[in-house]
């Protein structure tokens, strides 16, 4: 909370007599000349931000703030985005696009909206794609890494580099809705009450990197990702709208200074400009939301595309120190270990069982194989 000056005059000013207070009088100067501006009172927070981010450890995430459940200027930008038709077939963007606009569109009562985020950046190496567009070098390192943890060596595999990495184990929607809950049950045990509270993890209608960039958390790249300078872009997110008023972070500044390795590693030039992507070029939109029967044009990829967060310098950094430490995140072993052929599901039943852990899962069948036959 930013403090307000007390502004006491100079008693040699003009038109200011000092007066020598009357034995019973306040302590304070009461003549008109030397009136004193007290500054408006603090709001007194029952829940400081410090002990919000401890709760927020405690509840599993690494990175815990808060910003006020109010109409975020960022929408004009979204709005804008969707009127240039940069959101390609993702109907469910358009619908409901207003209730983005404000968290109370989703909780009238919210006062405060506690953002959280989860790191899963594993250990597994970033691919070299600065010199070359196509992914590539995890095949041996996934190998000694499941011989390792006790699956067969020489089942090595090149899969992974093929998949976004927030795909590589559980789906993260239960991972970071449990821990939500658990963060809702501290805050009503520390604030003494229930609170009133939505839980939101990646499909509710709010614009969450918006508000983790106001609420703290990092700022927005070029790339469109929320980046943390110790973190990093690979980050889930997670939101809980609150009754309660609590004590709330403040923006950080932009650190991407003149880079623009994304915008020029993108091989399809789906980045149109920083902070502008144009999601039907995207390699992550054709493998996942395109309804096209066609196979697209994704240079190998089977799901989602890590390309601009991979050269990123802050995500480089980032894993030079450290490594997601949530298990559930780790690959699947039954995936890192998989052939391109084990991958060529017969029917559905088949690909939901092999996925059924996986946020894979979503895409069907049919947008799978049009993928592995890209």
């Amino acid at each position: 909370m930013g403090q307000t000056k007390r502004h006491s005059p100079n008693p040699r000013s003009r038109g200011a007599t000092p007066a020598k207070p009357h034995p019973a009088a306040p302590a304070h100067n009461t003549h008109p000349g030397h009136l004193i501006h007290s500054p408006p009172p603090t709001p007194s927070f029952r829940l400081s931000l410090c002990d919000l981010q401890t709760l927020g450890r405690a509840a599993g995430f690494d990175l815990t703030s808060a910003t006020p459940a109010e109409p975020l200027a960022e929408f004009d930008h979204f709005r804008a985005w969707l009127e240039r038709g940069f959101h390609g077939q993702m109907d469910y963007l358009e619908r409901g696009a207003e209730a983005r606009s404000n968290p109370q569109a989703l909780l009238p009562a919210a006062r405060t909206v506690v953002v959280c985020a989860l790191n899963y950046l594993t250990a597994y190496p970033l691919p070299n794609v600065a010199e070359d567009e196509e992914p590539h070098g995890l095949s041996a390192v996934c190998g000694r890494r499941m011989a390792a943890d006790g699956a067969a060596a020489g089942s090595e595999s090149d899969i992974l580099s093929r998949i976004s990495r927030y795909a590589w184990g559980l789906d993260y929607h239960g991972v970071v809705r449990r821990r939500l809950k658990r963060l809702k049950g501290l805050i009503e045990t520390r604030l003494g009450r229930p609170v009133q509270a939505r839980l939101c993890v990646d499909t509710a209608p709010l614009l969450e990197r918006a508000l983790a960039a106001r609420a703290g958390l990092g700022w927005i790249g070029k790339n469109n990702c929320l980046i943390h300078p110790r973190f990093g872009s690979f980050l889930f997110l997670g939101e809980l709208l609150l009754d309660a008023e609590l004590e709330c972070g403040a923006p950080t500044a932009e650190r991407c200074g003149r880079c623009e390795r994304c915008l020029q590693a993108c091989p399809t030039g789906a980045l149109v400009a920083p902070r502008c992507l144009d999601a039907r070029r995207c390699i992550a939109y054709q493998t996942i939301e395109s309804k096209s029967g066609q196979a697209p044009d994704v240079r190998g990829y089977l799901y989602g595309c890590d390309i601009c967060q991979n050269v990123c310098p802050w995500n480089i950094r980032a894993q030079s120190r450290l490594a997601c430490n949530v298990r559930e995140f780790w690959p699947l072993p039954h995936l890192a270990t998989a052939r391109r052929e084990d991958l060529d599901f017969r029917d559905e039943t088949a690909f939901r069982s092999f996925f059924r852990r996986s946020v894979i899962r979503r895409i069907g069948l049919a947008r799978w194989k049009a993928n592995l036959l890209a």
